[in-house]
C-alpha cells in the first residue's frame, strides 16, 4: 500500500471525527515532509513556519452561531530547553541544527509570536515511516500560555522513550500542525551522560604559589607584581588584603575569610541551580562542592575532581592575562585536576584587571592600603558590618553608612567575580563548550545571531553576563544589574537534557 494511503488511513482511524474535520489544514505540509525522502533528509522546519500564518478568516463560527475573534498569530515556532529561536537553526541560509535530546526526557516549548492563542498546545511527531503520531497530553505541561517577549510560550517536560534517531517533532494547536522541528533522539547512555552519578568537586582556596606586591611607581601609577615564591599567606587572602578587606585584628580577618568562603560556595550552588545548602532538585546540576579543610561529601562512586584558586596567570604569552585555565573534558568523562600550578583561578590576574579599570580603582581607593586608604576592620565602627543580616540602611546618613555600603558592595562584587571564574573553569571540565554545531557540539566557535562577541572554539558569548564567555568579552556593567548565569543551552547540557554526540 502506498505510504501516503497508510499514513492517511492511520490518522483517520486513530483520531476519528475531530481529526477528520481539521485534516485539510495540516495534511498537505506533512505529506510534503514525507514525499520521496527518508526522515534523515527531512528539512529542519518542514513548513518553514509558513503554516503558522493565519490565512483563514479571523472569525470563528461556533455551533451556537456566536462569532469569536481569532487572535492574530504572526507565526509559530517549536524549540527545546528554552533555547532562543536563533539557536534552533531557522535563519535563512544558516546551518540546520539537529539538537540531540535524550529519550529519558526533554523540555519542549511551543512559541506563538503575536497574541495569546485560545487553544492549548499538543505535541506530535513523524516516526521513521513518516506516520504522524499525536502524543498524549503531558501531565507536566504548563497549565497554559505564558507571556514572553513578543508573544507567548507553552512548555512541557516529556519523555520520548519509544523514539530513536532523527524525529520530526510537531506542535499541534486546535488540531492544526503549526510548526515542526527535527531533533536527534537517543538514549542517555553512560557514555553520553555527563552526570550519570553526582560529580564531587573540591575547591582549594588555600593555594600559596607566590608573593604578591602591589606598589605605586614614581608617577603614582599602581602596579601589581607577583614573585613565584610562596610567602606563607595564601594567594586569595593576599588579594583580599591588597584590596582592603583584611585590615582588622585576627578575629576580623578570620571572620571575613569565613564569610567569603561561605558565600563563594553559595554562589557556585546558585549558578548550578542548587539550594544554598547543596540540596539538589530536579533541575539541579548533579555536582557536589566542598572546600579545602572540609570533609568530602558522601562517596558517589566517582573519583574527585578539584580546582584551586590563587596565583597569577602563566607567563606563556598565549595565556597571559587569563583569569583561569582548566582542562576541557567533553561529556565530563573523567575526574579532572585543575588544581595543579598553571591551572585554576588566577586571583592576581583578576586584581590586576580590577585596578587597571579607572572605575574599579576609584571605588577601591578609599580602602586600599597602598593608596593610603583605610582598610575594612581598621576603624571602630567596622565590626557590626560582619554581623549576620547586617543592613547598612539601618545606619544614619553619613560617612559610616557610606562605608558600610562600600563594604557590602566590595564583598559582593569580588566574591561574585571569583565564584564566576570558578564556575566558568569547572564548566570547561564538565564539557563546555563543545566546539561545532549540534548534535556533536554546543556551538563553540560557531558564528550566528546569538553571538554578541565572537569567541574561540570552547567559549560562547550570548546576551547578558554568560558564565561561559571569555574574560575579554566580559562587561563589568552587566553584573551591576544581572547576576552571571549559564544560558539555557548550557543548562540544557548540564541538566542532561541536551546531549553531545561523539
Amino acid at each position: 500500500m502506498p505510504r501516503t494511503i497508510v499514513f492517511t488511513s492511520m490518522v483517520l482511524t486513530r483520531y476519528g471525527r475531530q481529526i477528520r474535520r481539521t485534516l485539510p489544514l495540516w495534511l498537505g505540509p506533512l505529506l510534503w515532509a514525507c514525499a520521496g525522502t527518508a526522515p534523515q533528509s527531512a528539512p529542519n522546519s518542514v513548513n518553514s513556519d509558513s503554516a503558522a500564518t493565519d490565512t483563514q478568516s479571523p472569525m470563528i463560527t461556533t455551533d451556537s452561531s456566536e462569532e469569536v475573534i481569532k487572535p492574530h498569530i504572526d507565526r509559530w515556532w517549536l524549540g527545546v530547553q528554552g533555547l532562543p529561536e536563533s539557536m534552533m537553526g531557522d535563519d535563512p541560509g544558516a546551518q540546520t541544527f539537529r539538537w540531540a535530546v535524550p529519550t529519558q526526557g526533554v523540555q519542549i516549548n511551543v512559541h506563538a509570536v503575536g497574541q495569546k492563542p485560545l487553544a492549548p498546545a499538543q505535541l506530535g511527531y513523524l516516526d521513521s515511516a513518516c506516520v504522524f503520531q499525536l502524543l498524549p497530553d503531558p501531565a507536566t505541561a504548563t497549565a497554559g500560555w505564558l507571556a514572553e517577549p513578543g508573544g507567548f510560550v507553552w512548555s512541557t517536560q516529556i519523555e520520548l522513550t519509544d523514539l530513536a534517531d532523527e524525529v520530526t517533532m510537531a506542535a499541534v494547536v486546535d488540531g492544526e500542525v503549526v510548526s515542526q522541528r527535527l531533533v536527534w533522539v537517543t538514549e542517555r547512555t553512560p557514555q553520553l551522560d555527563p552526570f550519570e552519578i553526582i560529580d564531587p568537586w573540591r575547591i582549594d582556596l588555600g593555594r600559596d604559589l607566590e608573593t604578591l606586591q602591589v606598589v605605586t611607581d614614581t608617577s603614582g601609577n599602581l602596579a601589581v607584581n607577583s614573585l613565584p615564591v610562596p610567602d606563607q599567606v595564601n594567594d586569595l587572602t593576599a588579594v583580599l588584603s591588597a584590596i582592603g578587606l583584611q585590615g582588622g585584628d585576627a578575629n576580623w580577618n578570620a571572620t571575613l575569610i569565613a564569610q567569603f568562603r561561605d558565600q563563594l560556595v553559595k554562589n557556585l550552588r546558585s549558578f548550578y541551580l542548587q539550594k544554598p545548602d547543596g540540596t539538589l532538585t530536579e533541575d539541579s546540576v548533579r555536582i557536589a562542592f566542598f572546600l579545602d579543610g572540609e570533609p568530602a561529601p558522601a562517596a558517589t562512586g566517582r573519583p574527585m575532581s578539584q580546582i584551586a584558586v590563587g596565583g597569577d596567570a602563566p607567563t606563556d604569552p598565549q595565556y597571559h592575562s587569563l583569569f583561569g585555565l582548566a582542562h576541557v573534558d567533553l561529556r565530563n568523562a573523567v575526574a579532572d585536576d585543575d588544581a595543579a600550578p598553571g591551572y585554576g583561578v588566577f586571583t592576581t590576574s583578576l586584581l590586576r584587571a580590577i585596578v587597571s579599570n579607572p572605575a574599579g580603582l576609584a571605588i577601591l581607593t578609599p580602602i586600599m592600603p597602598v593608596l593610603g586608604g583605610q582598610p575594612f576592620g581598621s576603624l571602630p565602627g567596622d565590626l557590626p558590618m560582619l554581623q549576620e543580616n547586617f543592613d547598612p540602611a539601618s545606619l544614619p546618613q553619613g560617612p559610616g553608612k557610606d562605608r558600610a555600603v562600600l563594604f557590602q558592595f566590595t564583598m559582593r562584587m569580588l566574591n561574585l567575580a571569583v565564584s564566576s571564574i570558578v564556575a566558568h573553569e569547572i564548566g570547561h571540565s564538565l564539557g563546555m563548550i563543545a566546539p561545532g554545531a549540534p548534535p556533536h557540539g554546543l556551538l563553540g566557535g560557531v558564528p550566528g545571531p546569538w553571538v554578541v562577541t565572537p569567541q574561540d572554539d570552547h567559549h560562547i558569548d550570548t546576551p547578558g553576563p554568560n558564565l561561559m564567555q571569555t574574560g575579554k568579552s566580559f562587561n563589568p556593567s552587566e553584573i551591576l544589574s544581572q547576576k552571571p548565569a549559564f544560558s539555557p543551552m548550557e543548562l540544557g547540557y548540564l541538566q542532561r537534557r541536551l546531549l553531545v554526540l561523539p
